[in-house]
């Protein structure tokens, strides 16, 4: 867990988005029971940029 409050770990492992990198991971994290730290760093900003994408809803945004 880190700053945020949310397992990374566990996102990727119950992960079902579209990102192919993560879905990568999955194998890896299944077998060795951990991420890298390099891929653990690549994992958070790739789910946190997802998280807030969706908190993100474009039709309340005024138009330009």
């Amino acid at each position: 867990m880190n700053v945020t409050g949310i397992n990374i770990t566990e996102k990727v492992r119950n992960y079902e988005g579209a990102n192919k990198f993560i879905h990568n991971l999955k194998p890896g994290l299944q077998k060795w029971g951990n991420l890298t730290p390099k891929q653990y760093a690549m994992a958070e900003k790739l789910i946190l940029q997802e998280i807030r994408n969706e908190e993100l809803d474009t039709k309340y945004l005024p138009e330009h």
